[in-house]
């Protein structure tokens, strides 16, 4: 069994044998959920028609996701080295949000998609296209 969460994966997997390592364990949110919000931007991402004009530059998922979360208000903020800011995403591994928080990072992510990426959508178009791939999954 490996976790839904690429973070927690990316952990486990770099873990070596005779490392020393410490375990916590929680009590996990829901993962069909979690699936469901893998299933939103995954979806999404599919469905945009991404304005690329820059020679050399294409669609990325993990800078989708990345996006999305940030516009979500789900991030950090950084300062560079050359004064500016830039906000990062947040974990959103199992232990880092709890239920509660992960609803309200689903609910305004989908506000997200639905006003800067998938415009011509209504909220039941978002959720049938969802619905769709979590049935084949």
């Amino acid at each position: 069994m490996t976790p839904d969460d690429p973070d927690a994966l990316a952990v486990i997997q770099g873990i070596k044998e005779g490392m020393e390592v410490q375990i916590t364990v929680a009590k996990p949110r829901n993962a069909k959920f979690h699936r469901k919000y893998f299933a939103l931007l995954n979806t999404a991402y599919e469905l945009w028609d991404c304005p690329i004009g820059v020679e050399g530059a294409s669609k990325d998922l993990k800078a989708f996701r990345g996006e999305i979360i940030v516009l979500s208000g789900y991030r950090d903020m950084v300062v560079k080295l050359d004064g500016t800011v830039k906000y990062t995403p947040r974990s959103i591994s199992f232990g880092k949000m709890t239920e509660d928080e992960f609803g309200k990072l689903y609910s305004s992510s989908v506000d997200v998609i639905l006003s800067k990426v998938l415009t011509n959508y209504k909220r039941a178009d978002l959720d049938n296209a969802i619905q769709k791939v979590m049935n084949f999954t």
